[in-house]
This record gives structure tokens, C-alpha cells and sequence, in this order.
């Protein structure tokens, strides 16, 4: 289920994720004392370091953290803002409610929703009813539609007669009619076993030993969410599934190991490691192949056709058939393997003989957040070429990566190829008139090694 999350985010979903994420962890009050009076939890007081003991020492000295949060809102330093704010409302001991609902906007305009609300909730607590409205769009930023409508019809009670009240039973109308014509999940949970004998209808006639099996049934929840709980769709989508499935298992069964390159070594030497250390991603630049660029979108024009994507494999060998451009292209992108193979000691390090071939879209997409079995992937690898063969259009690559703490772009330049560490990356290319060309580097696991003994 985790995965459906990542990619209900990566969409902007963030009800949806909200609710599968209560579905996941979120327990009952209930279940909360149980576990504190068997001490599984432990209630930790961030107001004091020791459990019962004294609260944190104040500061002898007196910062004017008020101050200094409005200096920031006035240069545009959002997230700096709220922090000041945060640290303010700690002088004030938190009675300021006003200081929370400037925080809960500093908050929003940071892009932090979710804190945001939280904030926004604290000054209303406090009484100031004024947030009510902070809180309202606050919860609409992070998709809690049910939330923040009442929120609204509590504060438009408040506040009647004035004009926030009249935004409010504003805010309040909208949020209903939205919060009606949105489809909730209404289907049941399944058991453990209902998704098993599932996912065997799906894979048939392989059994519960196969690696497909427990491939398809990692997704399989993600999958009944994503059908609504329809029974029909749900079987049709697990069937999908496994064809997708099946087709990247046999890829993985056709990774090799990587062959070096000193062209890509002498690259790679002049920095690149370090820079995927630093920021988990690096792009570096291959010259004096002018000519390979144009053979590769002539190719990619060719084998799309109409197509958003197409897979070629066997790229680790010449083809015949005029593809030659293509292993060339395959063969520099293991070379790169090879060295995040020896920069970071990874000998199980393998690379798909298979290329992706596809248009990139606008949005926001990541390698492991799907609903097929892709996590074994360790390293993404890229090459950009124009539609044309020789307009470098104005675009640019855009990278989230170590888990969204790092917001990184390059640009789309001739001859430059891009690595990212899969796993905790996200990526978009901002600007058209491009084909992509994928590939991965993969890591196995037992059941694979399992599989290519037998």
C-alpha cells in the first residue's frame, strides 16, 4: 500500500493519501491505551527532556523573534518565517493566538498545509476567530475537503453577520458541493487471505512460490483502493498487473553485469562522484558525438509511432536491423553503472538490457512509487533528444531527491546524461519537444538469484 501513497502524492491526491495512510497506521484511542499500559508506546512530553522532569531552561537572553518573523514575511523568507513564529509564540507561552494564525500563514505560503492546519487549529484554540478562515484553507490545501467544510460551518456560526463570516459560509457551500461529487472509497478490506487466492486467479498457473506471486501481492491492496472496491475491476487490474509484472521479472532475469568504459572513467573521474554523494544525482556531459543524437530521435520517432513509451531490449548487443544507435546509447549508460558500481562498492550492480523509449510527461513521477513490482531498482539513468534531431529546445530537468529534502535542476543540454539514486528520487521534465531514453540499474534479490540457479 505504501506504494499507491508515494504516487497518490506525486498526483496531488492528497486526500486520498490522507485516507490510505489512516487505513495503513492510524490506530483508535482504544488501541493507544492498550498499547501504553503493556508499554509497547511510551507518551513522550516534547516540553520536557526527561520523562517527569524539569521543562527546558529559557534563554536569559530576549530575542525579538516577533520581529525578526515579520522581517522575514517582508523578503519573502516563508519557511523562515514560520520558524520565527514558532519560536515567538514560545516567548509569549503560548497565548498569542494571533502569533498562530500569522504562523499558519506564513505556513500555507511556505507550502506547508498540513502544519498550516495545525497551526490555525492552535490559535482558534486560543480564541482567535479570525483563523477560522486560515484553517479553512489550510485543510482544503491538504485535501481534508470533509474537514475544512466544518470548520467553516463552525466559524461562519462564529463569526455571523461579518464579512469573514460571509467568506466563510462561502468557503462552506464550495467545499460541500466538492466534498460530495468526490467518490470515497466504499469498499470493504480485504483479508489476507481473500488477496492471496486473488493474486492466484491473476498469476495462474503459477502458485504461491513464484516470484510473481509475492510481487503481485505487495501491490495487490493498492490495487483494490485504486478500483474503488469493485470485485470486476479489481480482477481485471490484478491481471494487468501481472503482465506487467511478468515482463519485468524476465527483464531483471536478463540484467548483466556492467562494462567499464575509459571514455565514461576519465567523465566520471572529474567530480561525479562526489556530487551523487553530495546531492544524489549528477549530470554529466558526453562531447563530440554530434552525429548520435540525431540517429537516436530518428529512432525514436520511428519505434513510437503514435506510442507514449515502447521498451527495446536486447540492447547489449548490436542489432542488425538498424539499431545500432541504440546499443551505443545502452553501452555508455552501463558504463556509467560500472562506476557507481565501483564508487560505491555495490557488486551485486546490474543493468537492464532493456531501454525505455518514451515522451516524458509534465508531472511529477518517481521510480519506485508505481503499482508494479519496480523496487529493486537502484539507479535511474537518462538521455534527452530532440523530437527534431537538432532543436535543443529551452527545458529543464527537475529533481527532488534524498526523500524530497533536496530540490535540484539541470539543464537539457546535447550529449549530457543524467544518474539519480531511484529509490529516493523524484523527477520531471519541465519543457517539451523530447524523447527519453531510460535505463536502470538494478540490485537482485534472493528469490531472483533463486531463479537464475534453477
Amino acid at each position: 500500500m505504501m506504494a499507491r501513497f508515494y504516487r497518490l502524492q506525486c498526483q496531488g491526491r492528497q486526500s486520498e493519501a490522507r485516507e490510505l495512510f489512516a487505513t495503513m497506521f492510524l490506530q483508535s484511542s482504544e488501541a493507544l491505551a492498550v498499547d501504553l499500559e503493556v508499554k509497547i508506546l511510551a507518551q513522550a512530553d516534547p516540553t520536557h527532556p526527561v520523562p517527569g522532569g524539569p521543562s527546558w531552561p529559557s534563554s536569559p537572553n530576549q530575542v525579538p523573534y516577533l520581529e525578526l518573523a515579520q522581517q522575514a514575511e517582508e523578503r519573502k523568507k516563508h519557511f523562515d518565517a514560520w520558524l520565527l513564529y514558532g519560536k515567538a509564540s514560545e516567548v509569549a507561552n503560548g497565548s498569542a493566538g494571533g502569533i498562530w494564525r500569522r504562523r499558519a500563514q506564513a505556513a500555507m505560503a511556505a507550502g506547508l498545509e498540513t502544519c498550516g492546519a495545525s497551526d490555525a487549529a492552535r490559535a482558534v484554540k486560543l480564541g482567535d476567530v479570525l483563523s477560522y478562515q486560515a484553517l479553512v484553507l489550510a485543510l482544503e490545501a491538504a485535501g481534508r475537503h470533509q474537514d475544512a467544510a466544518a470548520a467553516a460551518m463552525e466559524g461562519a456560526k462564529l463569526l455571523s453577520g461579518s464579512p469573514i463570516g460571509h467568506v466563510l459560509q462561502d468557503l462552506e457551500r464550495r467545499l460541500r458541493v466538492a466534498t460530495e461529487s468526490r467518490p470515497n472509497f466504499t469498499g470493504r478490506i480485504l483479508t489476507p487471505t481473500e488477496l492471496q487466492e486473488a493474486v492466484l486467479r491473476a498469476i495462474r498457473p503459477e502458485g504461491r512460490q513464484s516470484r510473481l506471486f509475492a510481487a503481485l501481492l505487495a501491490v495487490a491492496m493498492g490495487w483494490w483502493h485504486e478500483v474503488n472496491g469493485d470485485e470486476q475491476l479489481f480482477a481485471n487490474a490484478l491481471g494487468r498487473a501481472a503482465i506487467g509484472a511478468r515482463r519485468e521479472l524476465s527483464a531483471l532475469d536478463a540484467a548483466v553485469r556492467p562494462t567499464p568504459l575509459l571514455p565514461v572513467r576519465e567523465l566520471w573521474d572529474q567530480g561525479a562522484e562526489e556530487q551523487l554523494k553530495a546531492f544524489g544525482a549528477v549530470s554529466l556531459c558526453f562531447n563530440g558525438m554530434t552525429g548520435l543524437w540525431s540517429s537516436l530521435a530518428e529512432i525514436c520517432r520511428a519505434k513510437l509511432a503514435d506510442r507514449r513509451e515502447v521498451l527495446v531490449t536486447g540492447c547489449d548487443s548490436d542489432d542488425p536491423s538498424g539499431n545500432r544507435p541504440l546499443s551505443t546509447a545502452w553501452s555508455l549508460l552501463s558504463g556509467l553503472t560500472a562506476e557507481v558500481l565501483r564508487s560505491f562498492r555495490l557488486m551485486d550492480l546490474e543493468v537492464l538490457t532493456e531501454l525505455r523509449l518514451c515522451r516524458p510527461e509534465s508531472s511529477m513521477e518517481v521510480d519506485n512509487g508505481g503499482l508494479l513490482p519496480d523496487n529493486r531498482r537502484e539507479v535511474s539513468l537518462r538521455f534527452f533528444v530532440p523530437v527534431d534531431g537538432q532543436s535543443w529546445q529551452e527545458a529543464t530537468l527537475a529533481l527532488q531527491t534524498k526523500d524530497r529534502e533536496l530540490a535540484l535542476s539541470y539543464p537539457i543540454e546535447a550529449g549530457r546524461a543524467y544518474v539519480w539514486w531511484s529509490r529516493q528520487s523524484f523527477h520531471q521534465l519541465l519543457g517539451g519537444g523530447y524523447f527519453a531514453i531510460c535505463a536502470w540499474a538494478v540490485v537482485r534479490q534472493k528469490p531472483d538469484l533463486k531463479k537464475e540457479s534453477a
